[in-house]
């Protein structure tokens, strides 16, 4: 693999990473908050950052029911080497771009007073999830 890429490569895991530190940064504020279940945690294994958000009220003991989450977020951290710059610039980009969204929701909900509930969220628009980068 040329410098150039490899350089590349390594500005974007960085700034990955950065960004997941934030992200658990924030799930420790929004769950210590009790504003909703919110964690995050990487996966050595398979080079992956996860982050899941539920509402605060879910119950996890009612095995029947459907836990949808608020935000959801799983982005790998690997690039492959033999990738052209432009694949690697691209695909950086979108990774950044996704976790950026998820920081945004994130905040989001740190600025709302009050707890997200599954009322609240099945009664919240499609438009909205999409602007806060929710789907």
């Amino acid at each position: 693999m040329d410098q150039h890429r490899q350089q590349l490569i390594k500005s974007y895991q960085q700034q990955l990473h950065e960004k997941a530190l934030e992200i658990t940064r924030l799930c420790i504020e929004i769950s210590s908050q009790g504003i909703a279940h919110a964690w995050a945690h990487y996966l050595g294994h398979i080079d992956t950052f996860e982050s899941d958000v539920l509402p605060a009220e879910t119950d996890y003991q009612d095995k029947s029911s459907k836990r949808e989450p608020l935000a959801k977020l799983n982005v790998r951290f690997h690039f492959h080497d033999f990738w052209e710059s432009d694949s690697i610039i691209r695909e950086g980009d979108e990774r950044l771009g996704e976790m950026s969204r998820h920081i945004v929701y994130l905040r989001y909900l740190l600025a709302r007073a009050n707890s997200p509930t599954v009322k609240a969220m099945a009664t919240s628009t499609l438009a909205t999830k999409k602007d806060l980068g929710v789907i």
